[in-house]
């Protein structure tokens, strides 16, 4: 409930908010609750011209897309959102977690 409450108080910047919306996105997935976690998920700009994201966090958050679309079944959006986050994953200088967005498309394959 405290990540809700820091996403309604407002004040925060958009990297603050989509990195907060991904930890409730996370705890909402461990909970099953896939449908909940992408609609917290959706409200990140993450095209935002205004105020961009991270490579780094954008990434996360199209990682964790494509995670919740694979346990929704919606396999052509789950490879979408796996393919972007690899992408952002290599910009952010970071192969490492490109390794899981790797696995995750073996898995939705």
């Amino acid at each position: 409930h405290s990540l809700r409450a820091r996403l309604s108080g407002g004040g925060l910047t958009a990297e603050s908010a989509a990195r907060t919306r991904c930890r409730l996105a996370r705890c909402l997935e461990s909970l099953g609750q896939y449908a909940e976690a992408l609609t917290v998920l959706s409200q990140i700009d993450v095209a935002s011209r205004t105020e961009p994201l991270t490579a780094a966090t954008a990434a996360s958050v199209w990682f964790q897309m494509g995670r919740l679309h694979h346990h929704l079944n919606n396999v052509p959006r789950a490879i979408h959102c796996a393919n972007t986050s690899l992408k952002f994953f290599l910009e952010a200088g970071n192969p490492g977690c490109g390794g899981h967005a790797h696995a995750l498309l073996g898995r939705i394959y």
